[in-house]
């Protein structure tokens, strides 16, 4: 109950994972990636390097992003962490190209409400190892955050992954949940439950019906 956004839970879950002198690679900025988690790698003496980005259909190359975490021994971490995502990730494609020991999380902070709602790429179902974000974006939620873990994949154990990600949300990062925001988050999430289906395929229709208003209006619409 604890993270207030999606930044603790992305920063919790590199500094958790990798300790001075390991890799992460994760989306360029240019990319879309979140400009919040280099500067706290840097301080923490974390390495970044970038995922190999395709920028003419606006995805991640796993093939090429595979090549360059093979050739980092210190590489323990991939985080497809898209801050505007505009389309859905090869991420099965990419899980089967990584290192079997290196560990996959996706943040869906944007897309959360369609992930809910069946209207959008289940990331755990696709490979990822980790899936974090906030809920108030297409989530219709109050700006809190959150971290799963896939408890069938081979890489996640409580005692060093859960527990260290767990640790660094509280106390390193935060201490209070907010108390004001959980009753909130509780009705949000019991919307979700009744409504989320409905409300996701709304949300697509009413994006479909604007890209065709803009397309009329002579604008390109990308997706």
């Amino acid at each position: 109950p604890r993270p207030n956004g999606g930044s603790p839970c992305e920063h919790a879950v590199a500094l958790g994972l990798l300790k001075r002198g390991d890799t992460l690679f994760h989306m360029a900025h240019e990319s879309g990636g979140h400009f919040a988690l280099e500067p706290i790698c840097a301080d923490a003496g974390i390495r970044v390097s970038h995922v190999a980005f395709d920028p003419r259909n606006l995805q991640v190359d796993p093939d090429a992003t595979a090549t360059q975490v093979k050739a980092d021994p210190h590489a323990k971490l991939v985080m497809v962490d898209l801050s505007f995502l505009l389309r859905q990730q090869p991420l099965r494609a990419l899980r089967a190209a990584l290192p079997e020991n290196v560990i996959l999380a996706v943040d869906i902070s944007h897309p959360m409400g369609l992930v809910v709602g069946g209207m959008f790429q289940q990331p755990a179902l696709g490979g990822a190892d980790i899936v974090h974000g906030n809920t108030h974006k297409t989530f219709f939620g109050p700006q809190k955050g959150w971290v799963g873990f896939d408890r069938k994949s081979p890489r996640i154990d409580l005692n060093n992954i859960v527990k260290p990600v767990c640790y660094k949300i509280c106390p390193q990062l935060q201490s209070n949940c907010s108390t004001g925001s959980m009753v909130a988050m509780m009705i949000a999430l019991e919307e979700a439950l009744r409504y989320g289906s409905s409300y996701a395929k709304q949300v697509v229709a009413n994006a479909r019906a604007l890209a065709k208003e803009c397309q009329t209006s002579g604008l390109i619409v990308v997706g």
